[in-house]
């Protein structure tokens, strides 16, 4: 499961960062045309770390790497453990992270 996670990661990754900011662009841009803010443009920058830094409109995102199979792993029995001690809703409903991090 975590190798086929991996996997598909590492193939959807470029396009998932495109889409994040590509939206954080038209958010910005119909925003700027109802008035709201201006229109600014969007500069990128990476470093050694393969991180990625995107700014557009007064929001920065920073994409980092993804993690290696080793830290999905270790991530993924976190989160399950934490799902077993819950009570309640919590029980039923993982959170965001508990699907998101992960990767």
């Amino acid at each position: 499961f975590i190798q086929q996670l991996h996997l598909r990661a590492d193939l959807l990754d470029a396009e998932f960062q495109r889409a994040v900011n590509l939206g954080i662009v038209r958010a910005g841009q119909e925003f700027a045309a109802q008035g709201i803010g201006q229109a600014e443009p969007a500069h990128a920058s990476s470093d050694a770390a393969d991180s990625m830094e995107f700014c557009a409109h007064g929001v920065r995102v920073v994409s980092a790497p993804i993690k290696t199979v080793l830290r999905m792993g270790e991530k993924v029995k976190q989160y399950a453990e934490e799902l077993q001690r819950a009570e309640g809703p919590e029980q039923f409903l993982p959170y965001t992270a508990h699907i998101l991090d992960p990767l």
